[in-house]
């Protein structure tokens, strides 16, 4: 990666941290009857949608900035960038297929 790339993981790090706080106190401050109410609303449904793509970007650029820091060389930085990559898509996924589950329930 070059220093542009680094820079823009660095800021959108920082970015992803205030809004996850912003999302994760929405998310604890309303309180329903259960979580399938809760989803029923398109802009609750938006927070956690949010709280999932900002948690797991945040996650995982947090865990190539440790790996950073060992010091892997340039093939090991990239088979560990895209092993990220892939579980960040598994667990996208994964946490779409709930989230879609629980609001189509909930409609």
């Amino acid at each position: 990666m070059n220093k542009n790339n680094n820079a823009f993981a660095w800021l959108f790090q920082r970015v992803t941290a205030v809004f996850l706080i912003l999302f994760l106190g929405i998310h604890a401050a309303i309180k329903f009857g259960g979580v399938t109410i809760q989803l029923n609303t398109w802009s609750l449904f938006f927070v956690d949608v949010c709280l999932l793509f900002f948690g797991l970007y945040h996650a995982l650029n947090g865990i190539y900035s440790v790996a950073q820091d060992y010091r892997v060389g340039g093939k090991g930085r990239r088979i560990i960038f895209w092993a990220l990559i892939c579980i960040g898509c598994v667990m996208t996924i994964f946490g779409g297929i709930s989230l879609f589950s629980f609001f189509s329930v909930a409609a």
